[in-house]
């Protein structure tokens, strides 16, 4: 179990900080990525590949974005910034936690509830030949 490149993110350092711990135990590599400007704000990573989302640099070479939500919040916070481009170049998410309301959830994604264990969800969505965006919620 393992080998995955994980970018994770979420809405307070203390969960990031424990599912960081669980995901590096089962042998992924993740990556917190900084701070990141939403959309129009100073600081915004260019376009680069032209879609019009503002990339983020840890998103190169991700296999799954993880974003541990510690309360419901209706919208996307600023540390949560990566998880629309993710969403936007087809890299699985993985919502953990307080996942209603899930701002990240849309008309074209697959999305896999009741689901426990964080690391398995991880390898089964970074699984090749997926056809949707795809969404796990761990609640």
């Amino acid at each position: 179990m393992g080998d995955l490149r994980i970018v994770l993110t979420g809405t307070e350092a203390w969960a990031i900080d424990a599912a960081a711990q669980q995901l590096r135990h089962a042998g992924h590599d993740v990556v917190e990525p900084d701070h990141q400007p939403l959309d129009g704000e100073a600081g915004s990573a260019p376009d680069e590949c032209g879609c019009g989302v503002p990339s983020c640099p840890a998103l190169v070479g991700a296999d799954v974005v993880v974003t541990v939500r510690a309360h419901p919040l209706a919208g996307i916070t600023r540390r949560e910034a990566v998880v629309p481009a993710a969403v936007h170049h087809g890299i699985p998410i993985v919502v953990a936690g307080s996942s209603i309301p899930n701002p990240f959830v849309g008309d074209d994604m697959a999305v896999i509830e009741g689901i426990d264990d964080l690391a398995e969800t991880c390898l089964a969505l970074a699984a090749p030949a997926r056809t949707l965006s795809m969404v796990a919620i761990l609640g």
